[in-house]
């Protein structure tokens, strides 16, 4: 007879893992679904078996009244073996969504599944037609090809997941790794064990015991709560999300993002963000009992509700606007945030788990949407995200081939009409994305920490083109290059500029960097020091696109700023848009009166040009004026112009 003390055992654990489970009250995304389904497979099991157990101890004294209690004993044995396999199943199905997330692949849910569903059908037939077991007169079960089938079963899930772990081993969290190895080897030595004694049933012991130890280690509250906010996380929100999509369920999420966490972050100690972020959830947690709030990023909220309502959501909008417009008091200091809601709906904006993903990522920054509090997903523009993987997978090659082009554009004086400052603007080119240039370039390095590396190449072409094509010489005050945000926060950023500048003997006064608003917006505090520290070495600055900019303005006066430029519009569209032309020439005047140059870009046309003209700008630049040029180009360009003065 078989040893009914490990199912005693057993159930023991398993009750102690339902009571851990029930209290603990993880959130009910598809992972800890998977695990939930697992642990009932289990108990069913447990159970089941334990009966049979009984009744086989009991079976001369039942069989003799009852005939028919072969039969019962035949179910039970069937009903815990397939449970059994069930468990094995949904252990695996748990195992590959730590190892590899979502099990969204039909190929591995045959892989799977299917031997379980075997199974099942043997079992069913075996109950009229006892190929695989039956029970003998005296109450013995007689086993035929029935041993060495469960066996394999369970060895097939066994070897699934160490075979998933061996692949998956460099993808998984590091604390998950030593976890899954350690289970899976007690598996194959209780099956090992189990081979040898097979009246001990060790295996019974062992499936609840790694039940519980991966609840305690792998599928940890940490995985889904946010211990800063008490919130769930990211891995909950996108998990529910796919579950949602995937049942093609009506739903909506509003995202409230905060801009200002970054900068917050570098300014003050990151307790008081954590302090503010508390409050923030607290505040969105008592909006709705209809809503769960979740905390997707650092600096991004999703309140989530299954039925769409679009009064609910004008109300939810309209009292986050009202209370994120207040500062949050966090000890004496009063933190004001700039804020933006997306509202984003299934199936409404989306229809794939891949685009609500993208949607997602470009709402998390102020440089990919309009810069207004209330937007939604058909707002943003999911094919620059496209473009810019397409951009990240591009740059790497075209680094180490040394495809990346530089040119040069000369800005000219808008009273002279001579050549007075150069910009150099780096670009690549491919069938796939056309032309990319300076700013979709730095950011798709910066992404791939490639920032240093052709901010390097570029700032050496220039240093060498300045020498090549004499500028000092033909007055040329400055030449303009970008300069990447990572630079600006690096310790010896100002010593490495000087060195390169000092290789090539070019005073520092002929390099002026441009700043995009990513940089000043992102981490204010950190990068105006590093700008100052760099202007007192004899370098200046400029400030790229005032016109279209998230950047405060007193922060742009605190660089010390020797130029900004403004993209210029036609004459058409200005006296279309009164408002805009007086909005951008008080902006314009107000620099002036700092001391600010102002440079009118993209003039290509006689109303653009004549647009600058009306908002007295300092320097014009364009290919009205001269199209961008290489370095041959360039001593060209400066050879005539010395012939036509």
């Amino acid at each position: 007879m078989d040893n009914i003390r490990f199912n005693i055992a057993a159930f023991i654990l398993t009750l102690l893992l339902g009571s851990i489970a029930a209290i603990r009250k993880a959130p009910k995304v598809s992972r800890n679904r998977l695990f939930i389904m697992c642990f009932y497979c289990n108990l069913v099991f447990i159970i089941a078996d334990a009966v049979r157990i009984l009744g086989e101890y009991s079976f001369i004294t039942f069989y003799e009244a009852h005939p028919g209690y072969r039969h019962i004993l035949t179910i039970l044995a069937s009903v815990s073996i397939l449970f059994l396999a069930l468990s094995a199943a949904f252990s695996a199905s748990y195992f590959y969504t730590v190892a590899r997330g979502r099990l969204s692949m039909p190929r591995q849910q045959f892989l799977i599944f299917f031997p379980s569903v075997l199974l099942f059908i043997l079992l069913v037939v075996n109950i009229f037609i006892p190929f695989l077991f039956y029970y003998e007169a005296e109450g013995a079960i007689k086993h035929k090809t029935f041993i060495a089938i469960v066996y394999m079963v369970f060895f097939y899930y066994n070897s699934y997941i160490a075979v998933l772990t061996v692949k998956s081993w460099e993808t998984m969290q590091k604390k998950d790794r030593p976890v899954v190895a350690f289970l899976v080897f007690i598996c194959f030595v209780a099956l090992l064990i189990q081979l040898i004694f097979p009246h001990i049933h060790p295996i019974n012991l062992v499936l609840p015991l790694v039940a519980l130890l991966a609840y305690q280690t792998i599928e940890s509250t940490s995985n889904y709560i946010d211990i800063k906010t008490d919130l769930q996380n990211e891995t909950a929100f996108y998990s529910a999300s796919a579950t949602l999509i995937r049942a093609k369920a009506k739903w909506e999420c509003l995202l409230v993002i905060l801009d200002n966490i970054p900068s917050m972050d570098n300014e003050f100690d990151s307790s008081l963000t954590d302090g503010f972020l508390s409050l923030a959830a607290k505040f969105l947690s008592k909006i709705s009992r209809k809503i769960t709030v979740m905390h997707v990023k650092r600096n991004m909220f999703a309140l989530c509700y299954k039925e769409t309502n679009e009064l609910e959501g004008d109300r939810v909008r309209s009292l986050i606007e009202k209370r994120f417009s207040s500062p949050f008091t966090i000890g004496s200091i009063n933190i004001v945030h700039s804020f933006c809601c997306c509202r984003i709906s299934y199936p409404e904006h989306y229809t794939s788990y891949e685009d609500f993903c993208s949607f997602i990522e470009l709402a998390a920054s102020p440089f990919n949407r309009p810069a207004k509090k209330q937007i939604s997903a058909s707002d943003l523009d999911i094919n620059s995200l496209k473009r810019k993987k397409l951009i990240l997978s591009l740059l790497q090659t075209a680094l180490a081939d040394e495809s990346i082009k530089i040119t040069y554009q000369p800005a000219f004086n808008s009273s002279t009409k001579k050549a007075e400052s150069i910009e150099a603007e780096y670009y690549i080119k491919d069938r796939s994305v056309g032309l990319a240039y300076s700013k979709e370039l730095m950011e798709a390095a910066e992404e791939l920490g490639l920032a240093k590396q052709i901010f390097l190449y570029t700032y050496h072409s220039v240093c060498g083109t300045i020498q090549k094509a004499h500028l000092i010489d033909r007055k040329v005050s400055f030449v303009e290059l970008p300069l990447p945000l990572s630079e600006l926060t690096k310790n010896d950023a100002e010593k490495t500029i000087c060195e390169i500048a000092d290789i090539y003997f070019i005073p520092h006064s002929m390099i002026r960097f441009i700043l995009s608003d990513t940089a000043l917006a992102s981490y204010s505090p950190l990068v105006l020091r590093k700008i100052h520290k760099i202007q007192e070495q004899g370098f200046s600055f400029t400030f790229e696109d005032l016109g279209n900019t998230h950047v405060n303005i007193q922060m742009l006066m605190n660089a010390n700023l020797a130029e900004a430029t403004v993209i210029m519009p036609s004459l058409e569209l200005t006296e279309q848009q009164g408002k805009i032309t007086q909005s951008m020439n008080t902006l314009i005047e107000a620099f002036k009166k700092y001391g600010i140059e102002i440079k009118a870009k993209k003039i290509s046309s006689n109303s653009q040009n004549i647009a600058a003209q009306l908002y007295a700008v300092e320097m014009l630049q364009g290919d009205f004026y001269s199209p961008p040029l290489t370095q041959e180009g360039l001593v060209k360009f400066f050879s005539l112009e010395a012939l036509n003065a």
